[in-house]
């Protein structure tokens, strides 16, 4: 996995922003933080070597790699595969559509590998993650663009 530049980092849904000023919280689960898109558009293949994005945390202006998500189109999966997916002994999750993306039905897993989930390392949020150091915008430190 390549080291990626702030300008590259997105958000999941709502912008960082949004959710810090919102305490940070999403549904008191905690915050995914930033996501940076690693790989060409969803496909109908999981790769545990290439993870669909890599999830960062603003601490002291410096981003942290904190987990990686793996994400699957489901209708892709199922035209060539019987069963939902597993990866690392692990039942991927279903998304249904419509939902908030705005993407057909899909699978997901997060891998927190670098922070620790008091929820398990395979829980969609993780309330360890923290917005305090959060400076918005693009993730750029305030003046420093």
């Amino acid at each position: 996995m390549r080291p990626l530049k702030r300008k590259e980092l997105t958000d999941d849904s709502q912008t960082m922003a949004d959710r810090c000023a919102a305490g940070g919280r999403r549904r008191n689960r905690g915050p995914r933080g930033h996501a940076g898109l690693d790989r060409p558009p969803i496909d109908g293949a999981l790769d545990a070597t290439r993870p669909e994005a890599l999830l960062y945390e603003e601490k002291n202006s410096q981003m942290r790699l904190v987990a990686v998500e793996y994400v699957v189109i489901a209708e892709a999966w199922h035209a060539a595969n019987e069963a939902p997916p597993v990866l690392m002994g692990q039942l991927v999750n279903h998304v249904g559509a419509p939902n908030r993306y705005g993407i057909p039905a899909f699978y997901e897993l997060h891998v927190w590998a670098w922070k620790h989930n008091p929820n398990g390392v395979f829980a969609d949020w993780n309330p360890s993650v923290s917005c305090a150091d959060f400076t918005g915008g693009d993730g750029m430190p305030q003046g420093h663009h």
